[in-house]
C-alpha cells in the first residue's frame, strides 16, 4: 500500500485499509476524513495533523478522530530526516516496544516505515481530551513531581536491560558511531548559530559551548555506561499530555539507551523559570531517586545520580544547539523557543558542569 506523503493524500480508501490492518476497523469503511494541521512552528522534521473521521457500516471499534504524523513535505528536510533515521527510530519504538514501555503513550493505530523510499507514517490515538503541557509557561511543582514519577517508572522498567542492549537499532552514547555523528552535528550547528545566539546566551554558557564541541564524544561517553536504560530523549512539556492521574509521553524520535538522568536534566532545566528551577531542583532530584528505589532499583547512589544529572546537561546543550540551528527565526514561536532553550542551559553554570569536560 503506497504511503501518503501529505495529509491531503490520505483518502478514505487508504485510511480504511490502514485501520483494518491495525485491527481498529471491522467490516465498515471510512466514509470521509478531514485534516487540520497542528503543532505548526514547533519543529522542522515532522508534519502532524488531526483527522476527523466518519464511517459507514460496522465501525464500533474505530476512532472518531486520530492524529497522523509524517515527515515534512519539504524535500530537503525529508532527505535529512531520512539520513539520520528519526522516523525509523520512532516507528520501531512504537511497533517493537511501545506496548511494553511501562508508561502511557498514544495508542498506535497504524505504522508504515520504508527506509529505502524514505516514506513514513504513524497513525496514532488523538489525545485532544488531555491537556498538553505548556512549554512557554512552564509547569507547577506538582506537575513536575508527576512527570518525574513517570520517568522513574519508565527508567526502572528498562534499567540495565539485556533486551535494550540487544536492540542495536536504539542509539545512545555507548555507540561510538552515534557519538561521532552527534559530535559532527553539534559542531556544525554551533558554527551556524554561534554568532547569532552566542551573545544572547546566559553568562558563562558560550564559553562552555565552545570548549564542549571538540570534546563532546569524551564528555558524553560515560552516559552510555551501565546502568543505562530507555530514555525518551526529548522529555519536555511540549511532548507531555496530562490526563486524569497519568502523564502521556509522545514523540520518540530522540529515544536512546543512556543514563536515565539525561531525561531528568532535560525535563527540569526546561520546565521552570530559572529561579524557580533553582528553588525546587534538588527536591525534584531526590524525588526521582526515591521513586527509582520504590520501583526496585538498587546499587545506584544519589551521588552517582547527581553526576549523571550534571553530565546530562551536555546532552541538553547538544539538543539546544541543533534545534536552534533548524528553527524558523522569523516566527514568533521560533523566537520564543530560542528563549526557552537558552534559559534551560543556565544549569551548566549552576552545577559547574565545565568541570566534567576532559582537558
Amino acid at each position: 500500500m503506497p504511503v501518503p506523503r501529505t495529509a491531503d493524500e490520505i483518502t478514505p480508501e487508504w485510511l480504511t485499509v490502514a485501520l483494518r490492518e491495525g485491527g481498529h476497523l471491522g467490516s465498515g469503511a471510512v466514509k470521509s476524513v478531514s485534516f487540520v494541521q497542528i503543532g505548526q512552528g514547533l519543529g522542522f522534521a515532522s508534519s502532524i495533523s488531526r483527522g476527523i473521521v466518519e464511517y459507514e457500516g460496522d465501525a464500533d471499534r474505530a476512532p472518531a478522530s486520530l492524529v497522523v504524523k509524517m515527515p515534512s513535505a519539504d524535500e530537503s528536510v525529508r532527505t535529512a530526516v531520512n539520513r539520520v533515521g528519526l522516523f525509523q527510530l520512532e516507528a520501531r519504538v512504537y511497533t517493537e516496544i511501545g506496548r511494553d514501555l511501562g508508561v502511557a503513550v498514544p495508542e498506535l493505530l497504524f505504522a508504515r516505515a520504508d527506509a529505502t523510499a524514505g516514506e513514513y507514517i504513524l497513525v496514532l490515538e488523538d489525545l485532544s481530551d488531555a491537556r498538553l503541557g505548556d512549554q512557554v509557561a512552564g509547569c507547577t511543582v506538582e506537575e513536575a513531581r508527576a512527570v518525574i514519577e513517570n520517568l522513574a517508572r519508565l527508567h526502572a522498567r528498562w534499567w540495565d536491560s539485556d533486551r535494550l542492549r540487544a536492540a542495536r537499532w536504539l542509539p545512545g552514547p555507548a555507540n561510538a558511531a552515534w557519538l561521532r555523528a552527534t559530535g559532527r552535528t553539534y559542531r556544525d550547528g554551533w558554527r551556524r548559530v554561534s554568532d547569532q545566539v552566542g551573545p544572547r546566551m546566559p553568562a558563562g554558557i558560550r564559553e562552555i559551548a565552545e570548549s564542549f564541541g571538540p570534546r563532546l564524544e569524551q564528555t558524553l561517553q560515560p552516559l552510555g555506561e551501565q546502568p543505562a536504560t530507555f530514555i525518551h530523549g526529548d522529555c519536555r512539556l511540549g511532548n507531555l499530555f496530562f490526563r486524569a492521574d497519568e502523564v502521556v509521553l509522545i514523540d520518540f524520535q530522540l529515544a536512546a539507551f543512556s543514563r536515565g538522568a539525561v531525561d531528568l536534566a532535560y525535563f527540569i532545566q526546561w520546565s521552570f523559570p530559572v529561579e524557580r528551577r533553582r528553588q525546587y531542583e534538588k527536591e525534584l532530584l531526590r524525588a526521582y531517586y526515591d521513586a527509582l528505589r520504590r520501583e526496585g532499583v538498587d546499587g545506584y547512589t544519589y551521588d552517582t545520580l547527581v553526576e549523571d544529572y550534571r553530565r546530562g546537561m551536555f546532552q541538553n546543550l547538544t539538543t539546544a544547539i541543533v534545534a536552534i540551528a533548524n528553527l524558523d527565526f522569523g516566527s514568533e514561536i521560533g523566537q520564543a523557543t530560542v528563549d526557552i532553550l537558552l534559559r534551560g542551559l543556565t544549569g551548566l553554570v549552576d552545577w559547574d558542569c565545565a568541570e566534567l569536560i576532559p582537558e
